[in-house]
């Protein structure tokens, strides 16, 4: 007896990575997986430099350098991961910028935090 079956394959989840790299005075963080209660915590982290009072060295230890975060990897984000982000735009006011990739861009328009952000297509 034929049957119609779909072979649905799943991806294996895409682990969280956040990796940090310097190009000037210009700090770029790319992210990749699930952006989520537990993984957020880690994206702050790097996003303010893991020091506890948020201030992150431009390489020459006084603060204030551009920081680009590429979400082109992410794939997933909850609100915890949005409130990161907010927060870090918040800091780094005007020397924030995110490369949301098309499920970041998408909550941001969806919860209506666009214009909050310097977003930047490359």
């Amino acid at each position: 007896m034929p049957t119609d079956e779909i072979a649905v394959r799943a991806e294996p989840p895409r682990p969280f990575a956040v990796t940090t790299t310097k190009r000037g005075s210009v700090i770029c963080i790319a992210v990749e997986g699930e952006i989520d209660l537990a993984t957020a915590p880690q994206l702050a982290a790097a996003l303010d430099g893991g020091r506890p009072d948020g201030n992150r060295p431009d390489g020459d230890g006084t603060g204030g350098g551009e920081i680009v975060v590429d979400l082109r990897g992410v794939t997933f984000i909850d609100s915890s991961g949005l409130r990161v982000l907010l927060l870090a735009s918040e800091n780094h006011e005007g020397k924030f910028r995110v490369i949301p990739g098309d499920l970041c861009l998408r909550l941001f328009e969806i919860t209506g935090v666009t214009d909050l952000f310097v977003i930047d297509n490359d």
